[in-house]
């Protein structure tokens, strides 16, 4: 897999969880260490890329 394709393949795994909820998912679920809030939408995307780099075995590390 190429680095494009993996982007293109993340970028259409998080659109797939997160368009169907979008207008919905602003309750706030946590803080970030910045102290940011986060929102249940932050929490379907960051899911559904954890589960997208472990389904393709991408060396890659994640920082969100």
């Amino acid at each position: 897999m190429t680095p494009g394709e993996l982007v293109r393949g993340l970028a259409q795994a998080v659109r797939a969880v997160v368009a169907p909820a979008l207008g919905t998912g602003r309750e706030i679920t946590g803080l970030a260490k910045s102290g940011d809030q986060t929102f249940a939408l932050d929490v379907l995307a960051e899911k559904a890329t954890v589960d997208y780099l472990a389904a393709t075995g991408a060396p890659a590390a994640l920082y969100s």
